[in-house]
């Protein structure tokens, strides 16, 4: 069968998963399928180990996607490692914006996903948006070289045979030491990075917010800004989608300035100095998931353990010269005490856990409680900045870093050090001179667990609502100054989850309507807040500040909320709009009451009354939606309605770029004339530039010429025109036509 080429099974290799077996036959390994498992025996260990890497790099081609990979090859220097110069590399470090080969691969995953996210061209397919692919062909590696290695010597460059120890040894001094980097900017302090970074991501070049980030700026700085209070949203404020994804990928990140002169905010401590050596017993874990009592008697061994120069280390035993595993108390972000024994064959064993960057936790355990005490302080000390050292003097049952946000700032998360101590929680924020504070748990008013979008990306969010403690809006509710607790307010507003604000702007619109009809109803804005903040407020809303709060928010509606598209709203429920008259200047502007019937027609006779102009025999005048600051435009059909169309507005990503303008409609006649010239019925055929936006496949990207028909009220787009079938069939009655194209979306012609 070998000889003619028949096989007695085909094994498809994209279902299947190859194993190692232990068995009296160590040469031994299996080949799992859905439907049934398969059996093998080499001659030879070398043997095995070389089919099983054959089968995996197998199924791993069989799994593979090779579209992201020709695509981030278009840049010539990503057609070699980064790093080891092997050819056709398939693997990236997306958040150093690399392109790297297997071998290094391997590397920069020990470096932990803090410093380096390590994803595959082939099989990561979802990871690879349109931006991230743009991203690594604009940069590429040479570029990214240029900053990594620009000071790299010849004679310490890697080979692409090189083995793993001196791969790993390589990886680290470039990127997470800096050995070779290039220092392009003359900034000595982390406040003129940071400066230069909120500068640098409003702008296209990518690789200059790569260095100003990697030599040590911060990426969720404090921009000064209070609604654009980080630089991802600076970035996005200017449009700038590169440099969005590449702060995206960044915003864990947290490499130290390299420059010897820097002014770090942190100073050595006697503490790196501590060492400790004693039996524990481990258990280790690859998830978050909570470790159940009979796991850990399954599974606990016990082993020597160190801890020097920042590092735990843990042996076989302690003759053992080459440590199983080690462990970095910088990736450490929680430490937490059992108080409770668990009790063992061996004995009652007090253990702690350590959490850390990569998402794995350890457990160990200690023969005492003294000797549990003394390692988890050694520890905390080890990864508790100096600031919040004040923390460590307490006995916490769990001691870590947090981002939050309180009551006096709620435009920015900041980094924090909490220890919780009994009822109490404890904490610190991580910045020069901070104070202490404490949260006394048994006097919560709230707890709850929310998730809110932060950056593009679901987060859980916890808070907690202490009683007796002013925050929210009731410390807002203090401060005199009314311009200055309206901006509050709108930064409090801003942090809500979309629904909860969409909810609260709803009630208060229909408030602020009530309210305007005050002399009627006599419902003014206070009358309102005294009725309605017992509503609003779990604490009954019956005291001052409550009510006060609530006055507020009706008052200042419409500013609160951005609401951009009208004025004032009258009795009857017209709305007051401004409306231009043939140019978007000021001396051409015009507010009129327009009411939920006006039609475009009326609208532009209106118009054109108030102005004095009477219209030339052959002119015809109409009323223009520009959207995009005048990018895009379309005349409104003299039937339509002016106040719906104006009200769809607040769907817009921008609203305050749409604007109404009268002025010559002059391609109306060329309309006429065409009408008359074509008999009903008749077909319009041709090739067009054709996008669609948003599209999630880098081809959508851009433009692509496609058939297009115009046939029976349909407009048909097909792929050419041979095709037979339509790719996507556009009733017309149901389309809005705009004259014009986005700038963002790079049309291929001026």
């Amino acid at each position: 069968d070998f000889k003619t080429g028949f096989g007695i099974t085909i094994i498809p290799m994209n279902v299947a998963n190859v194993k190692q077996v232990d068995r009296a036959a160590k040469q031994s390994f299996e080949i799992i399928t859905p439907y049934r498992s398969f059996s093998f025996t080499a001659e030879s260990e070398r043997e095995k180990q070389d089919w099983i890497e054959a089968l995996q790099q197998s199924i791993a081609e069989t799994l593979s996607d090779y579209e992201v990979a020709e695509k981030i090859w278009f840049n010539e220097s990503n057609r070699s490692c980064a790093d080891c110069k092997a050819p056709n590399p398939d693997w990236a470090s997306i958040n150093l914006c690399v392109v790297i080969c297997k071998k290094c691969a391997g590397q920069h995953r020990s470096l932990g996903p803090r410093d380096s996210k390590v994803r595959s061209l082939k099989m990561d397919a979802s990871i690879w948006s349109n931006e991230l692919i743009e991203l690594f062909i604009i940069i590429g590696n040479k570029r990214a070289n240029s900053f990594w290695a620009g000071n790299l010597p010849p004679d310490e460059e890697l080979h692409m045979d090189a083995p793993a120890e001196k791969r790993i040894a390589f990886i680290t001094q470039k990127y997470k030491e800096g050995k070779f980097r290039k220092a392009p900017f003359p900034y000595k302090t982390k406040e003129q990075l940071n400066k230069a970074l909120c500068a640098a991501v409003v702008k296209q070049d990518v690789l200059e917010t790569l260095m100003l980030l990697f030599s040590g700026a911060d990426v969720m700085c404090a921009t000064g800004d209070p609604v654009y209070s980080t630089p991802y949203l600076l970035a996005k404020k200017a449009g700038q989608r590169l440099q969005m994804e590449f702060l995206y990928h960044n915003k864990f990140s947290d490499f130290p300035n390299y420059d010897t002169s820097f002014e770090s905010g942190f100073s050595e401590d006697s503490s790196h100095s501590t060492f400790l050596c004693e039996f524990l017993y481990k258990v280790s874990s690859n998830s978050t998931k909570l470790l159940t009592e009979k796991k850990l008697k399954e599974e606990c061994n016990r082993r020597w353990c160190t801890l020097e120069s920042g590092f735990l280390s843990y042996y076989e035993n302690d003759k053992a010269t080459t440590p199983n595993g080690m462990l970095d108390i910088s990736e450490v972000i929680c430490l937490v005490v059992h108080n409770s024994e668990y009790f063992l064959n061996r004995g009652d064993i007090f253990t702690f856990e350590i959490y850390l960057m990569s998402e794995r936790v350890f457990l160990f355990g200690a023969e005492t409680a003294y000797s549990q005490r003394k390692w988890t302080w050694a520890i905390a000390k080890h990864f508790v900045p100096p600031v919040a050292e004040c923390l460590l003097e307490r006995d916490c049952d769990l001691i870590g870093q947090l981002y939050y946000k309180d009551c006096h700032n709620l435009d920015q998360w900041r980094k924090g050090w909490f220890a919780i101590e009994k009822s109490s929680l404890h904490f610190c924020l991580e910045m020069e001179n901070a104070q202490e504070d404490s949260i006394y748990l048994r006097r919560l008013q709230e707890l709850t667990i929310s998730s809110v979008m932060q950056n593009g990306e679901k987060i859980d969010v916890l808070l907690l609502v202490e009683k007796g403690r002013l925050s929210g809006c009731y410390f807002l509710a203090d401060m005199q100054n009314e311009k200055e607790r309206v901006m509050k307010y709108g930064a409090f507003i801003r942090t809500l989850p979309p629904v909860n604000k969409a909810t609260l702007a709803a009630l208060i619109e229909h408030l602020y309507r009530v309210q305007k009809c005050s002399e009627i109803n006599h419902m003014n804005p206070h009358n309102l807040a005294l009725v309605f903040s017992s509503c609003l407020f779990q604490t009954k809303g019956q005291t001052s500040e409550e009510v006060n709060v609530i006055e507020d928010l009706i008052k200042n509606y419409v500013q609160l909320f951005d609401v951009v598209y009208y004025i004032e709203v009258s009795q009857a429920g017209d709305l007051l709009i401004e409306v231009y008259v043939e140019r978007k200047e000021p001396d051409c502007s015009i507010i009129i009451r327009v009411s939920p019937l006006t039609e475009a027609e009326e609208l532009t006779n209106d118009i054109l009354g108030i102005k004095n102009i009477t219209p030339n025999k052959d002119d015809i005048w109409a009323t223009f939606e520009v959207l995009e600051n005048g990018e895009l435009e379309r005349p409104l059909h003299y039937t339509e309605n002016v106040l719906e169309q104006v009200l769809h507005w607040s769907s817009l990503p921008e609203p305050g770029t749409a604007y109404l303008i009268i002025k010559r409609f002059l391609t109306a006649d060329m309309m006429k004339l065409y009408n008359e010239n074509n008999v009903k019925g008749c077909v319009k055929a041709g090739y067009l530039k054709y996008k669609e936006e948003p599209s999630k496949l880098l081809s959508g990207n851009k433009f692509q010429e496609r058939y297009f028909v115009l046939r029976e009220g349909n407009l048909l787009l097909y792929k050419d025109m041979k095709a037979s079938k339509p790719e996507k069939v556009l009733p017309v009655n149901s389309l809005k036509l705009y004259l014009g194209v986005k700038k963002k979306m790079k049309p291929p012609t001026k």
